[in-house]
């Protein structure tokens, strides 16, 4: 991995870690579950969706990418498009964005031997 990987890896990573801090500090799993529960069909979550595809421009640009790496951006991004509610935002903030940020935290740490 080179170095210009290695920084968008980086700038990934932060980036969610910010929006799982984010979704975190906003709600709770009662708040959650009461705003999906209220809004019904009308609560969306398509604009998070939106940032983690956005997300997705910055790896496209690089061509050498492990393979590994790359198919673990697109499970990541293939677990974000199931996000449809608050309630589900606030369950993959909790319990799937950190499976994923250790991932490509051991990628980012093997990359440096």
């Amino acid at each position: 991995m080179d170095d210009k990987e290695k920084l968008y890896l980086k700038l990934y990573i932060f980036s969610l870690e910010r929006i799982r801090e984010f979704v975190l500090s906003h709600y709770d799993e009662a708040l959650a579950r009461k705003i999906t529960q209220n809004l019904a069909s009308r609560d969306n979550q398509h604009m998070a969706r939106y940032c983690f595809q956005a997300l997705r421009l910055d790896f496209s640009i690089t061509e050498n990418m492990k393979s590994r790496v790359a198919s673990c951006f697109e499970a990541f991004l293939r677990d974000s498009e199931q996000v449809t509610s608050t309630e589900q935002l606030f369950e993959f903030a909790k319990n799937t964005i950190p499976t994923y940020l250790c991932t490509f935290r051991m990628y980012l740490n093997g990359s440096k031997r």
